[in-house]
């Protein structure tokens, strides 16, 4: 077959690969390739040539590929575990055969090779694979890695190959020495080993039949078989050597130019195996198919001179298109290298742009099989397929912009969650310079300034807008590919994902601040309220000074934002990825490529691991908090004008469930800050630290939810109207606990909505009347808690709502009453969780609700004893109940107790009078 016809064969298989088909039919163009590439495989069948097995393997895995693609998985195991089993012969490379599992590749199962391909093939290809099948089926015998008989896995290959690989002298313990095929394997290595194979396999063209028969009588002679050592079992030399694959097959001697050419579609066909398997959820098969491929890439030297390294040019000049299937001129500069080792003329030759973009697919696929069940791995895999796509970026044509951003806050998210900033913060980065670069030219039109807050120092504000300006005025556009709307939107997730990054800082430096807090405050108490001596005022008295005075110094403090970039933006993505990969894969005990230790960073310049106490524990100042949580609130303001409720109600309301999170984080700051005036003051002036501004973040929270949630259909957004209504009950709940604050510190007003005698008292006017302040007090946290109550009454009828809806599509709308029991046995399971949460709190703020009338306290109290009893009744249905048993003792004291108190609030109203003559009776 002349080479400029091969050539245009293969430029119209490539180009028919790549294009997209029309909608009514958009395999169209894939399955003109299959056909293309049938006719070339039958010309290549009367048309032999040294390369011809080559090329039609490299065909094989194409084949296999377009399968794959067009839905038709098993026909593509097919062809791909055709071409994977030539391509494994042909290195003949002990790294390649240790690292796979040939014999599980077709079925998924270990099994032994049938002696015909799985693929029609010519004669010579067939007769390759008779002698490969009869060889490795002999290895998997004699490794005892499948039973001769039962054909069941004795022993695994990565078990065989792992310990081959610690030490040649270990033993196999799953090799039966007293097995006759173990000794026939120790004498048919130990011969072996004194004879020159190279010599013996060089000249012959069939495997040398004699010498394993003398081999064999040997053993059956031997007095000494059953006590035979296990064997060192060298099944690369063994397998490759007594096969001859390459005399037997007519095929070249392999060099390492034609491995490079081959090696591309090896692991192409892995790559798409490992996926086959993966959804097929073979997931251990897929993990070994993808880490062979990633082991056979390590084989490639990308500065190699017969790798394609610049790109090629026409006679006019004009860049050539240098796809997978490219062949170059016979007359190429490639070709006239005065050298024995050259390429073959109708083999395609890669270019490293290529072959380290299969790379990136190859890690990739494996981030995606590690998944959700191994999110660690995953994270090592995406880190790297990231870094290498932000490296190539400019050099690649075909580089997505917006799916390499997606993928970057993707990653983000699992470090954040983590708690692992500095790659996320420099993710975070990335993603925004890339948009840059890829986004319209005028950015004008698509980035917009924050609104300025007052609220936030001035140096951090003027650290902020530089940062800003200088990323928009010194990343140049590379290729402006996204579209105005797609910009906006990609703008929008950045800015999202920085401020849940801020939100996320905050909630973790507060967590830290208080266990180092604790702790010192455990160590002081120690050391001053030991003594015997001390009266319990004394001690009282010296905790709260202890509180006062435990803090954290400024010097232990991150004070500004920019020290904040400086300490978090690493300069490089790669190096970054790689060290917050490792960390977390030894935090979990798993294994990693190399020793980091998690306490230190890496110098940038010098190169040396420098200890950073502020980085490992991040304390926050003050003035950087109100930063952090400022500019956060910002961010999200800026991406909800984007995803507005009319058209991304599910992203809108989610901003507006993480802007409540980020108050309430705010919250615990302004609380330990309030609390620490007043520690450290006198009681005058302890009197004076109001409370107000903490009351104001919860109350925010509120009112921006409650706004959102009328305008959406129970119908359609009852899980999410659920979100929103626990949130706004949480905010609620936390107000009324500060405004409580007030009650529980004035002893009088505490006794009077306690002791239920003592207001008896009251109502009887039996001692002097309620202050009106006092009054005002009362009534002012009795209707904070009734508010609270109603909040989480509202979430309670919202997830009964949804479940009498799915009750009416069970019964086709035929019924239309439903008892309690039916509703609640038809909640869903996270419905049902959440609903024992609501009540639980439902029946605590009905418990505490002040008040300084028996009648109504009675009621209350029987209204919580209800509602514990249905948390009970809820409790023992659960089978899953975290503690179960722990939980319902401590439930079922609650409510005896609670039964105790309903009784001496019963008999206080009879005793003295009020209310109704048979409220005793009631209890």
């Amino acid at each position: 077959m002349a080479s400029d016809q091969l050539r245009e064969s293969l430029d119209r298989i490539a180009s028919l690969i790549d294009e997209v088909g029309p909608e009514s039919d958009p395999y169209k163009p894939k399955y003109e390739a299959v056909r293309w590439l049938e006719a070339l495989l039958e010309q290549l069948g009367i048309n032999e040539s040294e390369y011809t097995l080559d090329l039609q393997a490299v065909l094989y895995a194409l084949r296999g590929k377009i399968a794959a693609e067009t839905d038709e998985p098993t026909a593509a195991i097919d062809f791909l575990f055709t071409a994977v089993v030539y391509f494994v012969a042909r290195f003949q490379n002990a790294d390649i055969i240790k690292s796979l599992n040939i014999h599980s590749l077709f079925s998924g199962a270990p099994s032994f090779l049938s002696f015909q391909p799985p693929v029609k093939t010519e004669k010579r290809f067939t007769q390759f694979w008779s002698f490969f099948a009869d060889s490795y089926n002999d290895y998997l015998k004699l490794a005892n890695v499948l039973h001769p008989e039962t054909h069941q896995a004795a022993c695994t290959h990565e078990k065989l190959m792992a310990n081959l690989k610690d030490t040649d002298e270990s033993s196999h313990p799953e090799l039966d020495p007293t097995d006759p095929s173990a000794a026939y394997a120790t004498t048919l290595v130990d011969g072996l080993g004194s004879m020159d194979l190279d010599a013996l396999t060089q000249n012959t063209t069939e495997p040398d039949a004699a010498f394993i028969t003398e081999v064999t009588s040997a053993v059956e002679e031997s007095d000494d078989v059953k006590h035979a050592k296990p064997p060192k079992f060298g099944m690369e030399e063994t397998l490759l050597k007594l096969s001859c694959v390459g005399d037997c097959a007519g095929a070249p001697a392999m060099t390492t130019t034609i491995q490079i050419q081959l090696l591309p579609f090896y692991v192409l066909a892995l790559n798409y195996l490992g996926v086959i398997w993966a959804n097929r959820e073979n997931r251990k098969l897929a993990l070994n198919i993808l880490k062979s491929a990633e082991s056979a890439m390590c084989l490639f030297d990308y500065d190699d001179p017969f790798l394609i390294t610049e790109p090629l040019n026409d006679g006019d000049g004009k860049e050539l298109h240098t796809h997978m299937l490219y062949l170059p001129n016979s007359a190429h500069p490639f070709f006239q290298r005065s050298c024995s080792d050259k390429l073959s003329f109708i083999l395609p030759v890669c270019s490293s742009k290529m072959i380290s973009s299969l790379n990136t697919y190859t890690i990739y696929f494996l981030a995606q099989v590690y998944g959700e069940d191994s999110p660690c791995q995953s994270a090592e895999y995406c880190g790297m397929t990231i870094s290498r796509q932000y490296k190539q970026r400019a050099l690649n044509p075909d580089f997505d912009p917006q799916d390499f951003i997606i993928n970057c806050l993707t990653l983000q998210k699992y470090y954040t969650t983590n708690n692992i900033f500095r790659p996320s913060f420099t993710l975070i980065d990335v993603a925004e310079e890339v948009l840059f670069e890829y986004g319209p030219k005028e950015r004008a039109q698509y980035v917009k300034d924050l609104p300025a807050n007052e609220n936030m120092p001035e140096d951090d504000v003027a650290y902020l807008q530089f940062r800003a300006r200088q990323k928009v005025e010194s990343v140049a556009v590379i290729r402006s590919i996204l579209s105005l709307d797609t910009a906006r939107e990609v703008l929008a997730q950045i800015r999202t994902e920085r401020a849940r990054l801020y939100s996320q800082i905050l909630s973790n430096s507060y967590q830290r601040r208080e266990l180092l807090l604790e702790a010192r405050r455990e160590q002081m108490k120690i050391q001053y309220t030991s003594s015997e001596d001390l009266s319990n005022d004394d001690k009282e008295l010296a905790h709260k000074q202890i509180k006062a005075v435990c803090q954290i110094s400024q010097d232990e403090c991150v004070s500004s934002v920019r020290e904040l970039y400086d300490l978090l933006l690493a300069p490089d993505l790669e190096a970054t990825l790689e060290a917050a990969a490792k960390r977390q894969l030894r935090k979990l005990g798993l294994q990693t490529k190399g020793d980091v230790d998690p306490e230190s960073e890496t110098d940038e310049k010098s190169g040396e691991k420098v200890t950073t106490p502020k980085l490992q524990n991040l304390f926050l100042a003050e003035p950087l908090v109100r930063t952090l949580f400022y500019d956060s609130y910002r961010q999200f303001i800026a991406a909800s004008r984007y995803f507005i409720l009319d058209g991304f109600v599910t992203d809108h309301c989610q901003i507006l469930l993480d802007i409540s999170t980020l108050h309430q984080i705010y919250a615990y700051y302004e609380e330990a800050r309030l609390d620490f005036l007043t520690n450290s003051a006198t009681s005058e002036e302890a009197e004076k630290v109001s409370y107000t501004p903490l009351i104001k973040l919860h109350t925010r929270r509120c009112t921006t939810l409650e706004k959102v949630i009328p305008e959406l259909s129970l119908d359609h957004y009852s899980k999410l109207i659920a979100s929103l209504q626990v949130e706004v009950a949480e905010a609620r709940t936390a107000i009324y606990h500060i405004v409580s604050r007030d009650i529980a510190c004035n002893p009088y007003l505490k006794r009077l909505t306690e002791d239920m005698e003592y207001a008896a008292q009251l109502q009887l006017k039996q001692i002097d009347p309620l202050p009106d302040k006092d009054s005002v007090l009362i009534s002012t946290v009795a209707a904070h808690c009734s508010r609270a109550i109603e909040a989480w009454r509202a979430v309670c009828k919202t997830y009964e709502a949804d479940s009498r809806a799915r009750l009416l599509q069970e019964y086709h709308f035929k019924r239309k009453e439903f008892s309690k029991d039916e509703i609640m046995k038809f909640l869903t399971f996270d419905d049902r969780d959440s609903m024992q949460t609501c009540i639980f709190e439902t029946a605590k703020l009905l418990s505490q609700l002040p008040t300084c009338d028996p009648v109504i306290k009675h009621g209350l109290l029987a209204d919580s004893l209800r509602c514990f009893e249905q948390v009970q009744k809820l409790w023992l249905d659960n089978e899953n109940l975290h503690k179960k048993e722990t939980s319902l003792k401590l439930i079922g004291t609650t409510i005896d107790l609670l039964r105790e108190k309903i009784g001496r609030v019963a008999n206080v109203i009879a005793d003295y009078h009020l209310g109704s003559s048979d409220a005793k009776g009631q209890s």
